[in-house]
């Protein structure tokens, strides 16, 4: 079917086998390694910067969820540390 794809649409090949057209899809592992390399090095640059941003920068449109399965496949999980302001005064010794 790979072969096939060059030559024809794929629409056309799916209708002869009576197969949907979302079930092909064709391997994108160049595209994907270049975008692992690009994630590497905005973490290894820039370790609490937000790399969805730095991507969109470097011209790269790639959503949250795939983001993190590439950093989970490939151990490069920053650590994010998320800061919690507070905004009452809890300590004082009035109850409830």
């Amino acid at each position: 079917m790979n072969r096939l794809s060059q030559e024809f649409p794929v629409q056309l090949l799916c209708g002869i086998v009576d197969l949907a057209p979302s079930t092909f899809s064709q391997p994108q592992q160049a595209d994907e390694l270049d975008l692992r390399n690009a994630i590497e090095e905005i973490a290894l640059a820039f370790p609490r910067y937000d790399i969805t941003v730095g991507l969109r920068r470097r011209q790269w449109h790639v959503n949250q969820k795939r983001l993190l399965r590439l950093m989970r496949e490939g151990s490069s999980l920053v650590d994010v540390r998320w800061y919690c302001r507070s905004t009452t005064n809890s300590r004082h010794g009035y109850g409830r």
